[in-house]
């Protein structure tokens, strides 16, 4: 398999695991941002699909931790509480994991990268990768700790993300 084509298959793993979550979330609001994600890797999955046919795709910065603050900010104002069903926090450990598999692949190809218009698509996307995965860490101290997590510090970690990677 050459890496272009593993490349699209974790990426449609990532698509199809995000329109799970989607599909069993009990909040619109993380239906809203899961949708958001799968078409993240949607859209690196046809990068990866452009590469392959050796045309030269292009990325575009991506506005889905800035929706997440504003989904959070949201909730926040209207204190809004999010009740989370059991296989949720399981769910989102194994999307973490993938993740933070999928940052530390790109990283690695974005060093091995001769071509430099590779070597800036995989770091692009690396680069998107890890702020998914700061993400879905946040999610998962807000199920640990539901009532405080927006009242509290969490929720600054992720505007500080998002100010971070402008």
């Amino acid at each position: 398999m050459n890496i272009f084509d593993y490349a699209m298959e974790i990426e449609k793993e990532g698509e199809k695991a995000y329109r799970g979550l989607s599909a069993q979330s009990s909040s619109n609001e993380m239906k809203a941002l899961f949708d958001w994600l799968a078409e993240a890797e949607l859209n690196h999955y046809n990068i990866f699909q452009k590469m392959k046919n050796q045309e030269n795709p292009s990325i575009q910065e991506s506005s889905l931790l800035q929706d997440a603050v504003n989904i959070f900010t949201e909730m926040k104002k209207n204190k809004t509480s999010v009740s989370f069903k059991g296989f949720e926090k399981d769910a989102y450990d194994i999307v973490l994991s993938i993740e933070e598999k999928m940052a530390d692949f790109y990283n690695e190809k974005a060093n091995e990268a001769k071509d430099p218009a590779q070597k800036a698509l995989f770091q692009s996307i690396a680069k998107e990768e890890k702020q998914h995965q700061h993400l879905i860490e946040n999610l998962i101290k807000m199920i640990h700790n539901p009532e405080t997590w927006i009242q509290n510090e969490n929720f600054k970690e992720i505007l500080n993300v998002v100010s971070s990677n402008k």
